[in-house]
Parts: C-alpha cells; structure tokens; sequence
C-alpha cells in the first residue's frame, strides 16, 4: 500500500494521484465499515464526472475546501484538496478540533455542527473554543456567500491559495490560523480509528 510506505510529507507529496486512488482501493478492500467505503455521487451538476478526472477538468467556480483530521482518507483527501486548492485560487481549512465526548477525533462532517452553529443540538459536551470556533467558520461561510470573500471584522486572516502555496486554514484547539494540515495525525487516525458515531 502506496501510503504505508511513506515516511515522511515529501514522500506523500511525490506519490501520483493514481497511487492514492489505489491506495483507497486497498483500504476499502480491508476495511468493513461504511465510512471508508464511500465516494462522492456524480449528481452530472455539481461533480460532473469522477473526482479524479475533475481535478484535471474543475468547473470554473470559487471553491471552498474543508476536512478534517479524521476524514474519509484523510490524508489523501488534504493531499488532494491543497493539491487542487493550489490549481484553482481555492480557500481551504484543515479542522483540527476534535469532537468531545467519545475519542473518535474530528470525524467525518463533524465540522457541519459548527458551520450551521448547531452545537447545542448534540449530546456532546462542546465547550468554550468550540463555540467560539463555530462562530468563526459561520461568519466565514456568510462573508463568502456575501461578498465572495470569507475575512471579516475579527476573524483571522484567511488567504486563497496559490499556485505553488497552499495557504490552510486550521480551526485548532488552541485558535484559528493559517497553519498546516497534520498528515501524522491524519495518516494515525484513518490506520486506527473505526467508523465514527455523530
């Protein structure tokens, strides 16, 4: 398996995309739960074609990438949106602030809650950062919807990225900032973790 192999990010970064796409292949064959058995719908809108073929042929939208340290193959998936993000000017945030309550880290989608400021509508016990973390991305989601540019008044500072950079913004335990994604982490927890409950 093409990422069992690597050592170290420069390596990861040298894998092809084919290389990642089989490493998912192996990953799905070994795994029985239903997260790592998932892939994005062809809706012939939105995502016209497979996600591999789209990132050679993007539609010609402002893009907004986001997951998490506990995402659907996480670090394929940063790999792949930074990789893309740089192509196309996209803003791109790593969530890095891990779901209370029960270990399972910041799990697929578990970002939405705070997006949608819906904390207080789970059993999970969600705490200061958490809300103020919310508040950010909310605020950073209806500035882009409003004017096509996320900052505003009192959130850090959040850049496009760039051909050659990709500028991450990573909601953290400790704040939000430009930073980078963790592959450790990532690669950690997609080796260890089962399915997360919501």
């Amino acid at each position: 398996m093409a990422l069992a192999g690597c050592k170290s990010l420069e390596e990861l970064k040298s894998l092809s995309l084919d290389a990642l796409f089989d490493t998912v292949e192996e990953i799905r064959k070994r795994r029985k739960d239903n997260t790592y058995n998932t892939m994005p719908v062809i809706d012939g809108l939105l995502i016209p074609a497979p996600i591999d073929e789209m990132i050679k042929t993007p539609l010609g939208l402002d893009y907004l990438i986001g997951y998490t340290n506990n995402d659907l193959y996480a670090p394929m998936m940063a790999f792949i949106g930074n990789r893309f993000a740089k192509a196309n000017g996209a803003y791109v945030y790593f969530f890095d602030l891990d779901a209370p309550g029960d270990g399972s880290a910041a799990f697929h989608s578990c970002d939405l809650r705070y997006v949608f400021e819906t904390l207080s509508g789970s059993w999970r016990p969600y705490g200061a950062r958490d809300r103020e973390a919310a508040a950010q991305l909310a605020q950073y989601l209806a500035n882009l919807a409003r004017t096509g540019d996320p900052n505003g008044k009192g959130l850090p500072e959040w850049k496009r990225a760039s051909r050659g950079r990709a500028r991450v913004l990573r909601i953290a335990p400790e704040g939000t900032a430009t930073g980078r994604a963790d592959y450790v982490k990532m690669t950690r927890n997609l080796l260890t973790k089962g399915e997360p409950k919501a």
